[in-house]
């Protein structure tokens, strides 16, 4: 039997977003724009052999509240079980941005320094840019250490916008 990743969509104030479900954990938050799929999300889908079916379930339910939530105000941080796979070094980088509080922000050099290797800011921004979660797994709060936003997959001015957000509330 083919195993599935449940998706649903939602509109949002930056449009609509799309999000999967695999084995009962979160498994991608895709922003627009929509391509056809994004690099990382094609290659998670090839590697479990999943096929895509539209279906809302209870754990994409509650996704959904609490990411509209978080766009209201009314919420600061996600409690959902997560599908976090990729390289050893991606995981680490992951677990280090679930620990930016709220309306704060870090720089590539600073979570390459709590990871322990000062000189890994490339792989860090490529740990953020492979983030399948984004949004829930907070890539979003990486900038660079001069104080420029930096990357980020689904345009600067939807970074802007999320951390404009998060600091309004602040």
């Amino acid at each position: 039997m083919v195993p599935f990743i449940f998706t649903t969509t939602f509109p949002t104030p930056i449009g609509d977003i799309w999000l999967g479900e695999y084995n009962q954990q979160l498994c991608f938050v895709q922003l627009p724009p929509h391509r056809p799929l994004n690099r990382h999300l094609a290659h998670l889908i090839q590697r479990l052999k999943v096929t895509l079916v539209a279906q809302e379930t209870p754990l994409l339910q509650q996704a959904k509240q609490q990411l509209n939530e978080y766009f209201h105000q009314q919420r600061q941080y996600f409690d959902l079980p997560l599908f976090l796979q990729g390289t050893p070094f991606q995981v680490r980088v992951w677990q280090a941005l679930l620990q930016i509080p709220y309306g704060e922000t870090r720089s590539y050099k600073a979570i390459a320094e709590q990871l322990g290797n000062p000189q890994a800011m490339r792989a860090v921004g490529g740990a953020n840019n492979a983030n399948r979660l984004t949004i829930i797994v907070p890539c979003h709060r990486v900038i660079q250490q001069n104080g420029t936003l930096g990357g980020y997959e689904f345009g600067l001015n939807t970074k802007q916008f999320l951390l404009r957000l998060e600091y309004l509330q602040k």
